[in-house]
């Protein structure tokens, strides 16, 4: 399979790629794309959509007009934002967040550094890890494996969360400081402490008698 390497030249003075896309929603390009480090993001206005893998180096990162589509997997040293869906046939994994207008679909794992958001639902046949918070306006779904998010998870009241619900080994752990939403449907829910704010040295602005003051706590 060939690969597709994306340098500096193939973007615009607004770092579109000047094509718009790579394949369409019903014509996947039998390709892999391999963006070049340090690139920033890199916006396919009119989607991405392939048969083989997606990797976007250090320093680079996805954004796409419309839906992003892998056979393979999808790796992005920065985030991955996409206006329509997400979707990988091995796994998702970004330096930053993974945030969709569509659902993530990955049959492999979805793992964020930074957080999960979907305005669909997310699902996942590996783990679901989150180094922030997940957020799904649908339902979140772990086939086989569990659920871990550093913060927060919320999801549509309606809607369920579930964790190794076809496992052969039984359910599996979601571990998180907060469940908001609906139902835990399959899960062992292990409740881990929420991050405390450090203020120490941060410089802060009052206002005492109508004067503006800075200060640094100590």
């Amino acid at each position: 399979m060939k690969t597709i390497k994306i340098t500096k030249s193939d973007l615009d003075s607004d770092n579109k790629y000047k094509k718009g896309f790579i394949g369409t929603y019903n014509n996947y390009e039998d390709t892999n794309v391999e963006i070049e480090e340090n690139l920033g993001y890199v916006v396919f206005e009119k989607g991405l959509y392939v048969n083989g893998s997606i990797i976007a180096k250090a320093g680079s990162g996805i954004k796409s007009g419309w839906s992003i589509t892998s056979g393979g997997s999808i790796t992005s040293g920065w985030s991955i934002t996409s206006v329509g869906s997400i979707t990988s046939a091995w796994g998702i994994t970004s330096g930053g967040h993974i945030t969709s207008d569509g659902d993530i679909t990955s049959d492999g794992s979805i793992t964020s550094a930074w957080g999960i958001t979907s305005v669909g639902s997310i699902t996942s046949g590996g783990s679901i890890t989150s180094g922030g918070d997940i957020t799904s306006d649908g339902g979140i779904t772990s086939l086989h494996s569990y659920i871990k998010a550093k913060r927060f998870i919320s999801f549509n009241s309606s809607c369920t969360i579930s964790a190794g619900i076809l496992s052969t080994s039984g359910e599996k752990e979601i571990q998180v400081s907060e469940i908001i939403g609906g139902k835990v449907i399959c899960g062992k829910v292990t409740i881990i402490p929420k991050e405390e704010v450090s203020l120490t040295g941060k410089e802060v602005t009052v206002t005492v008698d109508g004067k503006e003051y800075k200060a640094v706590i100590k």
